[in-house]
C-alpha cells in the first residue's frame, strides 16, 4: 500500500514537471526579441494542403520596424529536432537577411519562401519534430 502511494506521488510529480517545462507553442504572436527598436515575434501555424496530401506545422515570424528609418535585419537560424542541433554546416543556408522600410511590418506565412519559416513537424504522421529554435547573432543596422 505504501509503495502504491509513493508511485502515485512520483507519477504526478513527473507529469507536472513535464507540463511546467513543455515548450510553449503559441498560436498567437509571441515576442521573441527586440533589437534596436525592431520587434521579432513568432507563432506556430498549421499549413495544410489536402489536395497534395501535406499537413505540416511551421513556425512563422513577424518583424516589426518601430523606427522612422529603414533597417536591415540579419540573423542565423538554429533548429533542434529531437533534442539535436540539426542545423546544417552551410552558414549561407542558415543566415537570413531582411530589409524593412520605415515602420514596416513583415509577416511570414505558409506561402512565404526564402527561408523565413521553420518546419516544425508533419501533422498527419509521427516523425522528427522541432523541439527548439534559436535566432542567433541578430543584428539590426539603420539604412540611409
Amino acid at each position: 500500500m505504501k509503495i502504491m502511494k509513493v508511485c502515485t506521488v512520483i507519477c504526478f510529480t513527473i507529469f507536472f514537471v513535464n507540463l511546467l517545462f513543455a515548450q510553449n507553442k503559441p498560436s498567437e504572436w509571441e515576442e521573441y526579441n527586440t533589437v534596436n527598436n525592431v520587434t521579432i515575434s513568432y507563432k506556430y501555424v498549421d499549413c495544410n494542403n489536402p489536395s497534395q496530401g501535406t499537413f505540416k506545422e511551421y513556425v512563422v515570424f513577424r518583424f516589426q520596424n518601430n523606427n522612422t528609418v529603414p533597417v536591415k535585419i540579419e540573423w542565423d537560424q538554429i533548429r533542434y529536432y529531437d533534442n539535436k542541433d540539426n542545423t546544417s554546416e552551410n552558414s549561407i543556408e542558415n543566415h537570413k537577411e531582411l530589409i524593412l522600410g520605415s515602420e514596416e511590418i513583415f509577416e511570414s506565412s505558409c506561402d512565404t519562401g526564402r527561408g523565413f519559416n521553420i518546419f516544425s513537424k508533419f501533422l498527419n504522421y509521427k516523425t522528427t519534430e522541432l523541439v527548439k529554435f534559436e535566432l542567433s547573432n541578430i543584428k539590426v543596422t539603420f539604412q540611409k
